[in-house]
C-alpha cells in the first residue's frame, strides 16, 4: 500500500512524478486503483511538468474516468507559486471507462506492448509484457496480479499455452515459463 498517499490529490499534484510513479504499484482498494489508472494516463506528460500543470492534467484525467468528484479535489490542490485553479473540470469526453469494463490491470510502470489471453481450468487469464521489462500474468476473473516475471530487456511478444495437465506456459522474448493452476 502506499500509505494512503495515492488517495491524497495533494500529494498526487505536488509530488515528483518519479516519487509517485512507484507507489502506483503498491494501489489496494478501488479507489487507490482509479487513482493509480488516472495517474498513468497522462504520466508521460509529468515527467516535464509542473505542479500547476500536472494538476490540470489530473483533474481531466479524473473527470475522463468519470469521477468529477476527484476532479474537483483535484483542481482546488493548491501549488506553490501557482494561483489557484480558476476552472475545474466538469466532464470530459474520450471517457476512459466503459460500462463494459470489468478491472483496470495496474501494476506496469510503462508501456505495454504485449498481450496473450488464455483459459486454465475455466478461468480466464491475460499476460501481459512492456517496456518496465516485466511479464506479468493477471486472473481476469478477479482483476488480481497472479506473477510478476522480470525481463532484462523490453518485452515486445507474448504467448501463452495451456499444456494438457492444465499448466500454462508463458513465453516471451525467447524465454518460457510454465505455471501450474491453484
Amino acid at each position: 500500500m502506499a500509505g494512503g498517499w495515492l488517495t491524497d490529490p495533494g500529494w498526487l499534484v505536488n509530488t515528483v512524478p518519479g516519487r509517485v510513479l512507484p507507489a502506483l504499484d503498491g494501489a489496494a482498494g478501488r479507489e487507490e486503483e482509479l487513482a493509480a489508472a488516472m495517474y498513468r494516463a497522462s504520466a508521460h506528460l509529468h515527467r516535464d511538468a509542473g505542479a500547476g500543470v500536472r494538476r490540470q492534467l489530473l483533474a481531466l484525467d479524473a473527470a475522463r474516468y468519470g469521477d468529477r468528484g476527484l476532479a474537483a479535489r483535484i483542481t482546488a490542490v493548491p501549488v506553490a507559486g501557482e494561483p489557484a485553479a480558476r476552472w475545474g473540470v466538469d466532464w470530459a469526453t474520450g471517457g476512459m471507462v466503459t460500462p463494459q469494463l470489468i478491472h483496470t490491470l495496474t501494476g506496469h510502470t510503462r508501456g505495454v506492448w504485449a498481450v496473450a489471453t488464455a483459459v486454465v481450468d475455466g478461468r480466464p487469464v491475460a499476460v501481459t509484457g512492456s517496456d518496465d521489462r516485466t511479464v506479468r500474468v493477471w486472473d481476469l476473473t478477479t482483476g488480481e496480479q497472479i506473477v510478476t516475471l522480470p525481463f532484462p530487456d523490453l518485452v515486445l511478444a507474448a504467448a501463452v499455452a495451456v499444456a494438457p495437465g492444465g499448466e500454462l506456459l508463458v513465453g516471451f522474448g525467447g524465454e518460457l515459463a510454465c505455471f501450474s493452476p491453484r
